[in-house]
């Protein structure tokens, strides 16, 4: 039999074509068991999606509850009050801490905070300044629940204000000695409040007249009339005596190359325009120090030396001269480095020195010590970085403080601050202060936020 043209040759199924099905049935299985692990692997990251959700939920309750505990913190005056009955040495570590929250919320279910994202306890031990927040997600009762904890460092610190009250005759923040029989601090309304507080030791001359208290912090002792329970003592606050806070108050600032540049609020000091020669007031280099002295009649005002000292020299005869003294150290020097000491102010015998009417009571401000070399008289405030020494017939109605913050080797002042030798403050009642200070409030203070 003979085959057409266009018939297609015909063969029996061999084992070629076996292996070619047997392979297509290997990838379709293949692809099969490739969709199940796609499957199961976006089951997998759904839950691994809710965990990570979770985890990042437990640490917004937890900061979310350190906020609200916080909140009612600052209105408890005594820290001790809200403190959960634990003690430091039980909350040693992150699980010791969880297991502490978890303990509490049986026994104490008002412990339990709850948040739409889950539920936070608060544990704060009795012996240490530390508070934990646990947070919980979903909540404490869910096997599985997540938990992270915050914890912070805090303390109650006096409240800063803008303008700090000198509201002792005499304040310093190291020693005070009140020294010979004529000297003597006066409170001229009867009331016999002239206080004097030192932080540190304090030493009073048995005929010495003090119209009021002395206390000493260091030694927690008094001497005096009105006395408060020695057991009360507290360490007084004392601003910073930053000469550079007060330049604005300038009229002059006697600058580098004993030059008197003319001062204004809002500007360095000696950025001014050069003034030329001021009546009564003179410098010249002793030592590679600018050494400054107002004497005579210095025109009213307010004089900011920049880096040098300063003596007041004006005298009786030449009458009460209105103004203020501000004296800063070379380079800033607020902790004694300088080769040299500057930032010192001295007032001669028979200079009569009142407060500029544009300082509000602001008389003398020094970076370093405050001098008195005798018989001078001086009203309004007098501040100094270092120390003060009232000597030899001084006398000042107003307040007067004395930071000690520390005492430059050089420097005329030497380690304490002294009324000697028939001076005398007469104390004029509280004065505010530009610079600022702190109230008898407490504020709560934070020093670290962290995980745990």
């Amino acid at each position: 039999m003979r085959r057409g043209r266009h018939s297609l040759p015909t063969r029996a199924i061999g084992a070629e074509d076996g292996f070619a099905l047997a392979s297509v049935m290997f990838l379709g299985a293949v692809m099969i068991l490739l969709s199940a692990i796609i499957v199961m692997r976006g089951m997998g990251q759904s839950d691994l999606d809710v965990n990570d959700a979770e985890w990042e939920q437990a640490l917004h309750v937890a900061e979310g509850g350190m906020d609200d505990f916080l909140a009612e913190l600052v209105l408890v005056s005594d820290p001790d009050a809200v403190d959960t009955g634990h003690t430091a040495s039980q909350l040693s570590d992150k699980d010791a801490i969880i297991g502490a929250a978890e303990a509490l919320a049986v026994s104490d279910p008002s412990s339990v905070r709850s948040t739409p994202d889950g539920e936070v306890v608060v544990l704060k031990p009795s012996d240490d300044s530390i508070i934990y927040a646990v947070g919980f997600t979903p909540d404490l009762g869910t096997a599985g629940r997540k938990a992270r904890v915050i914890e912070i460092d805090y303390d109650y610190s006096a409240k800063r204000t803008p303008n700090f009250g000198a509201k002792h005759a005499l304040l310093s923040g190291g020693t005070i000695e009140l020294d010979s029989a004529s000297s003597g601090i006066y409170d001229p309304s009867g009331k016999k409040n002239a206080s004097v507080h030192a932080n540190g030791k304090l030493s009073k001359h048995k005929n010495f007249t003090l119209e009021g208290c002395a206390v000493s912090l260091d030694d927690l002792s008094t001497v005096g009339e009105n006395c408060p329970d020695p057991s009360t003592i507290i360490f007084e606050q004392i601003p910073d005596v930053d000469p550079l806070v007060v330049h604005d108050l300038a009229t002059y600032d006697l600058c580098e190359g004993g030059i008197v540049k003319a001062a204004s609020a809002g500007t360095a000091p000696c950025a001014g325009s050069y003034v030329g020669a001021v009546s009564g007031v003179s410098a010249k280099m002793v030592q590679g120090v600018w050494e400054w002295t107002l004497s005579k009649t210095p025109p009213s005002g307010v004089y900011y030396v920049d880096g040098g000292n300063i003596d007041i020299k004006t005298a009786a005869k030449d009458g009460m001269r209105d103004i203020t003294v501000i004296a800063a150290t070379v380079n800033d020097d607020p902790k004694c480095l300088n080769s040299a000491s500057t930032g010192n102010i001295y007032v001669s015998s028979g200079a009569l020195v009142t407060s500029h009417s544009s300082a509000s009571g602001l008389t003398l401000v020094a970076q370093g010590d405050v001098k008195f070399r005798g018989g001078a008289t001086v009203e309004g405030l007098i501040m100094a970085h270092e120390q003060i020494n009232f000597q030899g017939g001084t006398g000042t109605g107003g307040a007067v403080i004395a930071e000690d913050y520390c005492d430059h080797p050089k420097s005329p002042v030497t380690g304490v601050s002294s009324v000697s030798g028939g001076a005398g403050i007469t104390y004029g009642g509280s004065i505010s202060t530009p610079f600022e200070g702190y109230s008898d409030e407490l504020e709560l203070a934070i020093f670290g936020r962290d995980e745990v």
